[in-house]
């Protein structure tokens, strides 16, 4: 009998199950957190191999022509397997042969719910099993469902000179409680007393399960804290059993980057260091005592170099005064992320782009979320991965500088001005692709890099997501608004990293040299008009004022500045490209 709920997504994963693809999407719902398994699925792969020369024989694999065409105007072979096991060797097949692969790395769970354009929020109808805790042969839709999660701060003291976890504390808005291995006594109700780190961890298992958290949040959460208890746990022959249904979580670190990351069935570990870069927070140290005193006015019980010893001491002798110590981290990180909304800002990004809640960064995840189902839409795969050498683009302008002690300073910004030079000129990994197949009706960029001025969809992309942003400003939701300004900067980044597949040097320089352009000739209009710039740096002029000047004359000259600016680029794109202008300057403030 088919249930139907709502829900949210919190996890995903797929892996085979006797010789079949499962993918497990674990979904908050009101009752609980439970595992939703949709219809069988496929791994699918896309090749430039002509059908004929790939097996049709295998069981399990499926290999058929395609509408599809690659970024080679080549038409593509979609190849489906049952497993990862034969996706896989389906892969190596191709490559050996001498053929290219594309979409090979992009996971069946991403891949299922991208294109039913699935971000966060769900309703789902399965069948259940008698504990309603696994629902099988799931159909799955989005839905506006917004989930109230259950927040834990998790902080570990360890010991420097044993390499021994000595306790666990977390506290959340119904618990407050550490984890300790001491022999000391005490009659706190805040403590819970182990002989030794292996009943703590165990019991710890225990108490996750019982009380079953959403979401751990902590400082430097996953690099030390869950990597040091997965460490201990491994040495100790017990299996981190962290899951919702008791699934082993994994911890692992990227090869080169320095990265960790967190995979927990049903769970989400979010860094506190993280989620301040990616909201746009900046901080000389991002210390966990150097950020509280900053937002909180608050900080650590202890700091400095030789607080380790002295955390060693308070285990031994004063058991109260450690935990006070350890719980005292927990609630620092819990009041900056409430008070920066931290956890309304990941979801947000979730819920506009439809990445993983656990994925604090992914620039590239999101914009391939957001662009590859348009893509496909117009009957081409993206891209293979590029073995080109690594061309930087240049960066973004900078104006030489005219030193001394100014009065009546004006600053000028561009509103978004790489998205806007995008939105404007047509920018566009496929727009780059048709406009060099038709120069007649293209839009000239840098490097040879010609846009198509009508099979584009990053600039219909970016119009969709400055019209929410607008709305969102319209409507005073500051979190939303920061939102998608961290999805509408992230764009030319991204076009311009080799870690994306879209990446193309003609991109990356047709937007930061049509910058350059923009910030020159605004220059050379400022001081046509009699003013003086006194520099300039990627989107900002700064521009001096005579010194007698009122506060309010230079007000009125930096909004009638302003608008006849914007008012020149309009006329300006019009007349040389026939455009129509995106481009917007604002009258920031007077120094």
């Amino acid at each position: 009998m088919f249930v139907e709920k709502m829900g949210y997504i919190v996890s995903r994963q797929t892996r085979d199950v006797d010789g079949y693809i499962e993918m497990s999407l674990f979904i908050k719902t009101p009752e609980g957190t439970v595992k939703v398994l949709p219809d069988r699925q496929l791994s699918v792969f896309f090749t430039n191999a002509p059908l004929a020369s790939l097996p049709q024989d295998v069981v399990g694999v499926q290999c058929t022509e395609s509408h599809y065409r690659s970024f080679d105007n080549v038409p593509v072979v979609l190849v489906q397997s049952h497993s990862l096991t034969l996706h896989q060797q389906m892969l190596n097949f191709v490559k050996q042969n001498g053929y290219a692969v594309f979409e090979e790395d992009i996971k069946a769970h991403n891949r299922y719910l991208m294109e039913r354009n699935i971000r966060g929020a769900v309703r789902f109808i399965g069948i259940p099993d008698a504990s309603e805790q696994v629902f099988r042969q799931a159909r799955v839709i989005p839905s506006d469902w917004q989930p109230e999660w259950k927040v834990w701060s998790l902080d570990i003291e360890t010991s420097v000179s044993s390499n021994t976890l000595l306790s666990i504390g977390i506290t959340a808005m119904d618990q407050r409680v550490a984890f300790v291995v001491t022999e000391q006594s005490s009659s706190s109700s805040l403590i819970q007393r182990f002989s030794d780190e292996k009943s703590l961890l165990l019991a710890f298992i225990r108490f996750v399960k019982k009380h079953s958290p959403d979401i751990f949040i902590g400082w430097n959460l996953i690099g030390f804290d869950l990597q040091f208890i997965d460490q201990r746990c491994q040495a100790l022959g017990i299996r981190p059993a962290f899951g919702v249904n008791g699934e082993s979580w994994s911890i692992r670190s990227s090869d080169n980057q320095g990265k960790y990351f967190a995979s927990i069935p049903g769970r989400v570990a979010l860094d506190g260091i993280t989620l301040l870069k990616v909201g746009g927070y900046h901080f000389e140290s991002y210390s966990l005592n150097h950020v509280s005193q900053e937002i909180l006015d608050d900080g650590k019980l202890l700091h400095g170099s030789e607080r380790w010893q002295e955390i060693e001491r308070l285990h031994k002798e004063d058991l109260d005064a450690f935990v006070a110590y350890n719980l005292q981290d927990c609630d620092l990180v819990m009041r900056i992320f409430e008070k920066l909304k931290l956890i309304e800002l990941q979801q947000t990004r979730v819920d506009l782009t439809g990445i993983p809640l656990e994925q604090t960064g992914g620039s590239v995840a999101a914009f391939e979320n957001l662009y590859l189902p348009r893509l496909h839409s117009a009957g081409w795969v993206a891209p293979a991965w590029s073995n080109d050498d690594f061309v930087a683009s240049p960066g973004g302008f900078v104006m030489s500088s005219i030193p001394g002690l100014y009065k009546n300073v004006l600053v000028f910004d561009f509103k978004s001005l790489y998205p806007s030079i995008m939105q404007t000129f047509y920018i566009d990994p496929l727009g780059l692709i048709e406009g060099l197949k038709n120069p007649n009706h293209s839009v000239q960029g840098f490097n040879k890099a010609l846009f198509s001025r009508d099979k584009h969809h990053l600039p219909l992309l970016i119009k969709s997501l400055a019209s929410q942003r607008q709305l969102a400003k319209d409507n005073q939701d500051q979190m939303l608004s920061q939102a998608i300004k961290i999805i509408m900067n992230s764009l030319y980044g991204v076009l311009g990293s080799k870690g994306c597949r879209f990446y193309d040097p003609r991109l990356s320089s047709s937007i930061t040299l049509r910058g350059h352009e923009i910030m020159l000739q605004t220059k050379k209009w400022i001081e046509e008009l009699g003013y003086s710039v006194i520099y300039g740096d990627t989107d900002s002029t700064f521009i001096k004022l005579d010194n007698d000047l009122t506060p309010d004359e230079c007000n009125e000259i930096g909004a009638f500045l302003a608008k006849k600016i914007t008012t020149d680029w309009v006329n300006e794109i019009k007349q040389t490209h026939n455009l129509t202008s995106h481009l917007e300057i604002e009258f920031e403030n007077q120094l």
